[in-house]
């Protein structure tokens, strides 16, 4: 289906992965600038890295060994959005199935944690500002500028980060 098709139509779900980065206790952070992709998220802090799967990425997905080329999708993608210049570990945590908000309708969240050995980490994006490291304490503290997913999974950080 066409993504301008499904953008739109909440009887299909998107495969989003959404990869936060850990590292010392804290969590890398940002704000969608006005050139984000997603628009209905600009403004918003979040604590996920990720997105579509693209076309491109079809292909692959379509081979035998399902997980390793959605694993590749997941490193094209942060790829696209940041460089991460740290040797990690990487673990698939949850699914985020959000219908209460319009971009929530149309997209299924695949919740990794990527535990960093140190936070190099740079954007590559011009969307993505004020990129920092944070406690779970001072993101609680700024709940209300998280961006949905961000927020669900700042609540539970302590499940997620075990």
């Amino acid at each position: 289906m066409p993504r301008s098709r499904a953008e739109q139509d909440p009887a299909f779900k998107q495969l989003i992965p959404y990869v936060i980065m850990a590292c010392e206790g804290k969590y890398l952070s940002y704000v969608r600038g006005k050139r984000a992709g997603e628009t209905r998220l600009v403004g918003n802090r979040s604590i996920g890295i990720g997105g579509h799967i693209n076309p491109a990425d079809e292909a692959p997905l379509l081979t035998a060994d399902l997980r390793e080329a959605y694993l590749t999708a997941v490193a094209r993608e942060v790829a696209e959005e940041a460089t991460v210049d740290s040797p990690h570990r990487d673990r698939i945590v949850a699914l985020i199935n959000d219908d209460s908000t319009e971009v929530g309708k149309v997209h299924l969240g695949i919740v990794h944690v990527w535990t960093l050995d140190a936070p190099n980490v740079v954007r590559r994006e011009q969307m993505l500002t004020q990129m920092t490291f944070l406690s779970a304490e001072e993101l609680r503290a700024a709940s209300d500028s998280l961006e949905t997913w961000s927020r669900i999974c700042v609540e539970r950080m302590e499940e997620l980060i075990y």
